[in-house]
Parts: C-alpha cells; structure tokens; sequence
C-alpha cells in the first residue's frame, strides 16, 4: 500500500477536500486572485502561475488544484498526516490529464481501469509484514 498509515476513508476524506471545493476554499482562492486574468479584449481568461501541473485548464479543477491551496486546505481540514495523500492526488491528476490527451478519453479511462484491477490484486495478495 502507498500510504500505509492511512486508512481508506481518511484517504478518501483528503480526495473530498481537494476535488469538492468548501466555500472558503473558493473565497481563498478568490481572494489570492487565482485563476481569474483579465486577457486584451477584457475577457477573463484561467492563468495560475501556482498551478504547475496545468490542471486548472479543466473548469472542475480550478480550485484546490495547485500546491498553495491544495496544501493549505489539506492543513486546515486534516492535518499534516494528509500532505502526502494530498501530493498523490495531484501527481494522480496530472498523469491522467496525460493520458488523455495521449490516448483519449476512452483509453485513458482503459488505461486507469487496468491499473487500479492491478493494483487490487496486488494488494489483495499482499501479506501483512512480519516485524518480529
């Protein structure tokens, strides 16, 4: 398992926080004037110099998506134990923003399939260490 001292519901609770924006992630993030650029014509336009990952080009990731707020909101919703389930999130994103538009929607969605039936398999095959 990657994060072993985290149990799955505390994993999923860190996915919630970053992927459903609570109204003060939204305020902060719209008071750090994240995402909201004004182009020549006057139209506003997505531009997140913290957002090195380039997930906030997709509308439901423009918030809680860069490492600023993504780790702020993480430390004030559970803690410093969540920053590594927080990171895995996003380096989780970015790759399968990668493989979209490598593959398309449908073979990434292929692609994510067959690694997560992998994943559980391993996992279900794993033996508990023995530290004694």
């Amino acid at each position: 398992m990657i994060l072993p001292h985290m149990t799955f519901r505390e994993i999923q609770k860190i996915n919630s926080i970053i992927d459903s924006p609570s109204r003060k992630s939204k305020m902060f993030a719209e008071t750090l004037q994240l995402g909201k650029v004004a182009d020549k014509k006057g139209k506003r336009i997505y531009s997140n110099h913290l957002d090195f990952f380039g997930l906030g080009n997709i509308p439901h990731r423009r918030v809680n998506h860069d490492p600023l707020t993504a780790t702020i909101m993480t430390l004030m919703e559970y803690g410093p134990e969540g920053l590594p389930a927080m990171n895995l999130h996003l380096i989780a994103d970015a790759i399968s923003e990668q493989m979209k538009k490598e593959y398309g929607r449908a073979g990434r969605d292929l692609r994510e399939a067959q690694m997560n039936f992998i994943l559980e398999a391993m996992v279900r095959r794993a033996k508990p260490a023995s530290f004694l």
